[in-house]
């Protein structure tokens, strides 16, 4: 019956389609498309993609859209209606549109998986931030950080560690264990969070849905994540606000990322994700091989990039986490690379260039074609390279 109901949807909506078609011989031209709203990450970097393209190509059409899966923040959903029409009547007209011959004119290109090096330089580099928030929302945000002590001039950290525990809240009949290779313990980011408190910083520890508390007491390290202010429009401002964002890798991270935040990214896994496209700091986990306890090469670090967890054991390799003193080694590299006191030697600017050429020739090797596009401010951590150089580069 549910079929048999979009189908008549479909024919009754076709003639409102032609019309739309129609319309374009006058100057005013319609196309439909789709808004990926249940991955975070894809949901605020496609958007903002594709009004930065629209802003510096002109186009002058009337671009309807719908949106595809759960909302992952309503936040994100709301600035974006600000800027697009998106209703769930733009579905059907989609589809309908698909019935007629020559469909794709009528069509938004998706955002392609991979963006090529120099269109993504021209976009990012040429244009504006699109989606804004309100001066009533920056009000709310600031409001936030004054209840709790923080002052306007303050600096404050977001700190994004993944856990098993928001993708079980998704589904708890899904086995989510392939996914955890990816996670880490949030009490290994104590001695960095601490460390930062005390030069100065808030850090927010943030998350929807976390495993267990950050079990800290200081007054400048708030646990957001399990605290009842939490909220989508908090999840967003804060992300976006923040003078640094210190990230094991997830969607959220990417509301930094667009708003040209840098980000350190610890315990990144695979590393053929290292965002080389924005100003960023890496330092992976490590992944050794059982029988010998060596550290993968760079060569195998990029070869054996998984995504499953089972598929490390199934080769024979082990992942460990970074040490509390690695990652607070690694954010602080960045907290001096943000004040101008990063004083890298000769030595350390070379090894820098030449395990990130390395990692790129690997991946078009490996036909990735995931690094299309490199910020210069992209770097590994320093002492993670002084430390396992011979090692890496054997």
């Amino acid at each position: 019956m549910k079929q048999i109901l979009i189908s008549i949807l479909l024919v009754l909506s076709l003639p409102l389609v032609l019309f739309l078609r129609a319309c374009s011989i006058v100057g005013f031209h319609f196309r439909f498309g789709e808004i990926r709203t249940f991955i975070l990450g894809h949901f605020v970097f496609d958007i903002e993609y594709y009004l930065r393209k629209r802003s510096l190509n002109g186009s002058d059409s009337t671009d309807l859209f719908f949106i595809v899966g759960d909302v992952s923040n309503s936040q994100w959903l709301r600035m974006v209606k600000r800027k697009v029409f998106v209703s769930p009547l733009v579905k059907v007209l989609f589809k309908a549109n698909r019935l007629l011959p020559n469909y794709q004119k009528y069509e938004i290109e998706k955002i392609p998986k991979t963006v090529i090096s120099p269109v993504y330089d021209e976009i990012f580099a040429s244009t504006k931030l699109q989606l804004r928030f309100t001066q009533q929302e920056n009000n709310q945000g600031q409001e936030y950080l004054r209840c709790l002590g923080c002052e306007y001039n303050d600096k404050f950290v977001c700190l994004v560690v993944r856990d098993k525990a928001y993708k079980n809240s998704l589904s708890k009949d899904r086995d989510w264990s392939y996914h955890n290779y990816r996670d880490s313990d949030i009490n290994s980011y104590i001695e960095m969070a601490t460390a930062l408190a005390e030069k100065g910083y808030w850090v927010f520890r943030m998350g929807k849905v976390v495993d267990e508390p950050l079990a800290v007491a200081h007054p400048r390290i708030i646990d957001y994540a399990s605290s009842q202010e939490r909220s989508a429009f908090l999840d967003v401002w804060l992300s976006a606000r923040c003078s640094m964002c210190i990230t094991t890798g997830t969607g959220l991270d990417e509301i930094s990322g667009i708003h040209g935040i840098p980000s350190v990214f610890v315990n990144l896994l695979p590393l053929t994700h290292i965002p080389l496209y924005k100003f960023s700091l890496t330092v992976p986990k490590k992944l050794l091989w059982r029988e010998t306890g060596n550290l993968l090469n760079i060569n195998e670090y990029m070869r054996h990039a998984y995504i499953s967890t089972d598929d490390y054991q199934a080769q024979g390799i082990d992942i460990v986490d970074l040490t509390p003193k690695e990652i607070t080694e690694a954010v602080m590299e960045m907290d001096l690379t943000i004040k101008g006191q990063t004083q890298l030697s000769t030595i350390q600017l070379q090894r820098q260039e030449q395990i990130i050429q390395k990692i790129i020739e690997l991946d078009k090797m490996n036909c990735r074609s995931i690094q299309n596009f490199r910020d210069t401010r992209a770097r590994l951590g320093s002492n993670f390279l002084e430390k396992y150089w011979d090692k890496l580069m054997v």
